[in-house]
C-alpha cells in the first residue's frame, strides 16, 4: 500500500503569503434553497420579505421585485438572519448581495467596508476554519440602522482544505486577542507556530523579531486592529 504524499509550495509576495496544494474544483453554492430563519419579517405593501428569499437563486437588487429579505427590527435589534447548510462543510466564503438602494452598513463586524447598493460583497473565512461548519448567519451590529436586508446569499466551501493564503496588513497589529508572544528568527517560523485549530492570526515585528500568536473564534472588533507602525498583522483564509 502506497501512501499518497502532498507537497506544499510557500510563495512569498509583498503583501500575502501562498500555502498552496493544487486541486481543481468548481464551486457549488452551498445556500441555494436551503432551510432559513431570521429573528423578523418586514411585511409590507403587498410584499413578505422571509429569509427563504435570500436563497432563491434570484440576486434581483431590487426589494420590490420580491426577491430580497428583510427584518423589521430597528436600529439596535436582533437584525439577523440564519442559513441550515444541511450538513457540515468547511466553508471558505459567504458572498451577501445588497439591494438597490437604503442599507450603508458594515456586515458582522469583520467586513471593513461600507456596503455599496446593487453590488456583491464577499466575506472570506478568516478565523478557525479548521473545523466544518453548518449554520451561518448573517447579523446586521449593533450600531447598525436596522430592517437588515439582504437580496441573496451564497456559501462555497473551500476547494482545497490544504491550500491557504496568509494576508498581510502592513502597519497593523490586533491587540488583545494575544494568547502567546515568541522571539522567531523570520516570519516564517512565526506562521509555522500559528498552528490550526490554536491560533487565527499573528503579529509579527520585524526590527525586535516579535511574534504575538492570535485566536479570535468569534471574529474581532474592527477597534482592536491598530495602526501600529514596525507591525504587520498576518490572517489566514483559504486560497
Amino acid at each position: 500500500m502506497i501512501n499518497k504524499t502532498c507537497f506544499i509550495r510557500i510563495l512569498f509576495y509583498l503583501n500575502e503569503i501562498f500555502l498552496i496544494s493544487f486541486k481543481y474544483a468548481c464551486a457549488q453554492n452551498l445556500a441555494l434553497n436551503k432551510p432559513t430563519a431570521s429573528s423578523s419579517v418586514y411585511a409590507s405593501e403587498g410584499i413578505y420579505s422571509g429569509p427563504n428569499l435570500m436563497v432563491d437563486g434570484d440576486r434581483d437588487p431590487e426589494y420590490f421585485a420580491g426577491h430580497c429579505f428583510m427584518s423589521s427590527d430597528g436600529p439596535a435589534g436582533p437584525n439577523w438572519a440564519l442559513l441550515d447548510l444541511a450538513d457540515y462543510y468547511f466553508v471558505d466564503s459567504a458572498i451577501l448581495f445588497a439591494r438597490n438602494d437604503k442599507g450603508t452598513y458594515p456586515l458582522c463586524g469583520q467586513y471593513r467596508y461600507p456596503i455599496v447598493a446593487s453590488a456583491k460583497h464577499t466575506l472570506k473565512c478568516n478565523a478557525n476554519i479548521k473545523l466544518s461548519y453548518r449554520y451561518v448567519i448573517v447579523q446586521q451590529p449593533t450600531n447598525g440602522d436596522g430592517y437588515l436586508t439582504v437580496c441573496e446569499m451564497e456559501v462555497y466551501s473551500a476547494k482545497n482544505l490544504n491550500s491557504k493564503i496568509w494576508k498581510r496588513h502592513s502597519n497593523y497589529q490586533l491587540v488583545g486577542y494575544n494568547f502567546g508572544e515568541i522571539k522567531p528568527s523570520n516570519k516564517l517560523e512565526c506562521l509555522l507556530k500559528c498552528l490550526p485549530g490554536e491560533c487565527d492570526s499573528f503579529n509579527f515585528q520585524v526590527v525586535e523579531e516579535i511574534c504575538q500568536l492570535n485566536n479570535h473564534l468569534n471574529g474581532y472588533e474592527q477597534s482592536d486592529l491598530r495602526n501600529t507602525s514596525g507591525w504587520s498583522f498576518y490572517e489566514v483564509h483559504f486560497a
